[in-house]
This record gives C-alpha cells, structure tokens and sequence, in this order.
C-alpha cells in the first residue's frame, strides 16, 4: 500500500478510506547521473571602512542523468465520491522512466559585513 487517506465525502460514521496499492516496475533500468561543477570565491577585509567584510563566491553544476526515475501516481476518478464501500481502490504508484534529462545551474552569495 502506497497511501490509506480518508474519504472526507462519506457520510457520518467509521471511517472509510480510498487506498493507492504499489505497482512493481521490473523492467527499469538504474538511474545513472554524470556530473561536474566549478565554483570560485573572492574575500576581502576592511574594503569600504575598517572591519568590514567582504564576500563573493558562486559555482556553475552541469548534471546528465540517463535513465531517470519518477514516481508517478494514478488516482482513479470518482474514488471519493459515492457510494461508501469500507475500503475503495484509489489508484496505483509506480517507478517509472521519463525522459533522459540534463540539469544545469549556479548560485551566487555575495555578502558584506561591516
């Protein structure tokens, strides 16, 4: 079982609930992520006045990950409307593979202290 969550539109009384069961995915392929990043960093004292502090440093990420992995959730339509069995099927979960991807960033902190 992925979730259990409580039907709120079911009438006073015990509760009932909609599940969502896992689904095996055997014919994924590991996940394999290629990497690299570069950063640099500049610090200085007393630059504008005396004890003050300095700081600038940023880094660029550049990521390829071939076969990724997502969790993907069906919920069934109408499985929290009526009628109000004891338990309701709700859907299914599964690992599946989405499309190969490429993920680029950088981040910058610049920070003065005085």
């Amino acid at each position: 079982m992925h979730v259990s969550i409580p039907n709120g539109s079911a009438p006073p009384g015990p509760p009932q609930f909609v599940t969502n069961n896992f689904r095996p995915n055997p014919n994924l392929k590991p996940e394999e992520a290629f990497g690299w990043a570069v950063g640099a960093r500049f610090q200085s004292a007393d630059l504008l006045s005396r004890g003050d502090r300095f700081l600038v440093k940023g880094s660029y990420d550049h990521n390829r990950v071939e076969n990724p992995i997502e969790h993907e959730v069906n919920i069934l339509a109408g499985c929290f409307g009526r009628p109000f069995p004891p338990r309701v099927n709700g859907g299914t979960s599964q690992n599946v593979k989405v499309a190969n991807a490429t993920f680029v960033g950088f981040e910058v902190k610049i920070l003065y202290d005085s």
